[in-house]
């Protein structure tokens, strides 16, 4: 089962999945963001065309990866996922990334138990009193070494896993912090086939890329359209080559409608298409188009899949 802002779905063949990307996302801060300060219409209008564009590509599902205090608003996603007829998934947990700016001062005062209580309850009672729930719980820490509060939000990560069986997807790209989290997420008996390293490919040491795979984490390749689509294709076919291709996930970390700035500074919105008319095209070049499909549509409903 996954669970999708608009209820659990259980099928065994969800389509083709993108497992990290952004509808909205406040770069203001913890402190300043708010959903009051844009129209539901006016994201709609905008993010709608580049959503339609996945579905006639044959994209089922996608997964939002914007938690609280970073720009989350479940229900524009429930809407969007309504008139397009996707699966959408929302994120429960924090952006400890970017010098802690997307922290609420609160959190410092309360222990991993107290924060992972408020994961929890959005997941039981649903986000913010609309009974949508959570389909992952979605944390970013820092370079390593990993601060207190990024220590605690993702030990509050793995608290809230053995309460709710959601997968534990982290912001990384480092090796040093990729490294940390591991060891808190095996410090709290989680299994690692419960991570999803997202940006493994901006880890510079591709042995660290493997090491966390062979740990049994997927390896989110998430770049794409960022980093020269040769770069993607030759680390996909070394991940394969090392066994494993049951560890992959494809995205773009694209998107999105910036709050604060006019018009969600659509002018800027990356579409999220770079996979499927960049990367994909060169990997059929390379690769059996089971091996593809495999990764596009087995891996993420594996991965996201809740215990």
């Amino acid at each position: 089962m996954i669970m999708t802002v608009r209820g659990p779905v259980e099928d065994s063949n969800p389509g083709k999945t993108l497992t990290h990307e952004h509808v909205i996302i406040d770069f203001r801060g913890a402190e300043y963001t708010s959903n009051n300060d844009y129209e539901m219409s006016n994201v709609i209008d905008i993010v709608y065309p580049f959503l339609e564009e996945i579905k006639d590509l044959g994209y089922k599902c996608f997964v939002d990866c914007t938690p609280q205090f970073f720009g989350r608003d479940v229900l524009v996603l429930r809407k969007l996922s309504e008139l397009l007829d996707i699966h959408i998934l929302t994120s429960t947990g924090c952006f400890a990334a970017g010098n802690d700016k997307h922290i609420p001062s609160f959190f410092y005062s309360k222990d991993e138990r107290g924060i992972a209580k408020i994961w929890v309850e959005e997941w039981k009672n649903g986000i913010d009193e609309t009974g949508i729930k959570p389909g992952i719980i979605k944390v970013a820490v820092d370079k390593g070494p990993l601060s207190e509060i990024d220590n605690k939000v993702v030990s509050a990560a793995c608290i809230t896993y053995h309460e709710t069986g959601l997968t534990i997807m982290c912001h990384t790209g480092e090796k040093e912090c990729a490294m940390q989290v591991l060891e808190t997420i095996k410090k709290y008996k989680v299994p690692a086939s419960k991570l999803i390293v997202a940006h493994a490919d901006s880890i510079e040491d591709k042995n660290t890329i493997f090491k966390l795979a062979d740990e049994g984490c997927y390896v989110e390749y998430d770049w794409i359209g960022i980093k020269p689509i040769g770069y993607h294709v030759q680390l996909i076919e070394e991940t394969i080559e090392r066994g494993f291709t049951a560890q992959i996930l494809l995205s773009q970390d694209a998107g999105q409608y910036s709050v604060g700035e006019k018009d969600g500074g659509k002018e800027k919105f990356r579409p999220y298409t770079y996979v499927e008319k960049q990367l994909i095209p060169e990997l059929i070049k390379e690769l059996d188009i089971r091996i593809i499909d495999k990764i596009q549509r087995v891996n993420p409903l594996y991965a996201l899949s809740i215990q």
